[in-house]
């Protein structure tokens, strides 16, 4: 990973060291001890893009590592420290981060994948989106990624705006370059191709919309060429970003709901089926609550008869990703277990993703792996995959973990 290329070196090992570059360009860093990752310089942070953080550098902290925001005792983020050098949107994004219980390596991991696992096949699919993301040769625009971060609305529509100004929303125009569509011709007006910004902002059937022109007046006078030009206008001249913001959501998010609907065909539903004799089957849930920026956890232990012998609901500080809640909800089960002396187990979950990890023998990379080893260590027993339509006990005391104190 550290060689330098070299004018000498031949087709295949420039070919192997352009490899070796999207590798760097994609992968992240998964925190262990936190002791090799620099702060400011490395990729870490859970999201596509930017991969660095935003957050300004501290002074004294210019070359800080991450075993610097972790409490070694605990083995948790120390929250105090992390409020107080990041933005606050990078901050939960942080203290969101899965910790190991104990000790473990820094490793770098490939995001991109369910596993953590770089394949030829994923690294093509990111290639792909950086090129939507970040035309080749454009730096990125710091100033704008500010102006919206600071806008005071829902991060729903501070990540749409972020969205449309890099081209990565489902525009017809996209969607025809995916050759996903055939034409893209505006279903409103039927006159020109709809691009991000016909959609959100020139399209004629939004004259009502845009009709206060103390607000709108621009519309008429001047053209933008595409959103991030429109977006940092608006930003620049002080035009309400939020209001305009907050309006193309609205506008974007009204027009999916127009868009017809295939009815889903049903599926069988799966049944529970207790487990044999001498034995106990554990179903554990986990939920997120984004408006709340909390989780929920549910737990049922049962006995061969099918009777409940133990039930477990709680909360959680934040919002995790699926992933990583379910993966919280699968330790604290077997946790749950272990003190109320119950062994000879068969500790079932509706996420296969997790389920599968946490039968593999292979370290499991992606960003939660370390959480799914400690569960590893902790699970002696079988592991069931199963619907969630048939673990609905536990699926619905995770969500009643949300009205707990």
């Amino acid at each position: 990973m550290e060689a330098k290329e070299s004018r000498s070196g031949s087709y295949v090992w420039q070919s192997i060291l352009y490899g070796r570059d999207v590798i760097q360009r994609g992968a992240r860093w998964r925190i262990g001890s936190g002791r090799k990752v620099r702060v400011w310089q490395h990729h870490w942070l859970p999201r596509k893009h930017p991969p660095l953080l935003c957050s300004p550098v501290v002074e004294g902290f210019e070359n800080a590592t991450m075993d610097l925001l972790i409490d070694a005792e605990t083995r948790t983020w120390n929250e105090e420290l992390v409020d107080g050098l990041f933005a606050p949107e990078e901050a939960e994004l942080i203290k969101r981060i899965p910790l190991a219980r104990g000790s473990a390596e820094d490793i770098l991991f490939w995001p991109h994948s369910s596993n953590g696992r770089y394949s030829c096949k994923t690294g093509y699919r990111f290639l792909k989106e950086e090129n939507e993301l970040i035309p080749f040769g454009e730096p990125v625009n710091t100033k704008l990624w500010n102006g919206i971060w600071a806008l005071n609305c829902p991060n729903k529509i501070k990540n749409f705006m972020w969205r449309a100004c890099r081209n990565s929303v489902p525009s017809k125009v996209n969607l025809m370059r995916r050759t996903i569509l055939q034409e893209a011709i505006c279903e409103r007006c039927h006159q020109v191709e709809e691009s991000v910004v016909h959609a959100v902002w020139s399209c004629s059937s939004l004259d009502v919309v845009r009709s206060n022109l103390s607000l709108w007046g621009v519309r008429r006078t001047q053209s933008f060429v595409d959103f991030k030009e429109l977006l940092s206008w608006i930003i620049v001249n002080h035009q309400d970003p939020e209001l305009f913001a907050i309006t193309v959501w609205t506008i974007w998010h009204h027009q999916n709901q127009q868009i017809p609907r295939v009815p889903a065909v049903p599926r069988p539903r799966a049944r529970w089926v207790p487990p044999s004799n001498g034995s106990f089957k554990i179903n554990f849930n986990g939920a997120s609550f984004r408006a709340e920026n909390k989780s929920g956890i549910g737990v049922v232990i049962r006995d061969g008869h099918g009777m409940v012998i133990a039930s477990l609901s709680e909360k959680l500080p934040r919002a995790y990703g699926p992933e990583e809640v379910e993966t919280l909800a699968a330790a604290m089960a077997l946790g749950f277990a272990r003190e109320i002396g119950v062994d000879n187990v068969v500790l079932e979950g509706d996420s296969s993703i997790v389920m599968t990890a946490l039968r593999g023998e292979d370290h499991y990379l992606s960003a939660s792996g370390l959480s799914v080893e400690d569960v590893q260590l902790l699970a002696a027993h079988f592991l069931n995959y199963f619907r969630r339509d048939g673990n609905k006990l536990v699926h619905s005391l995770a969500r009643f973990a949300t009205f707990l104190v």
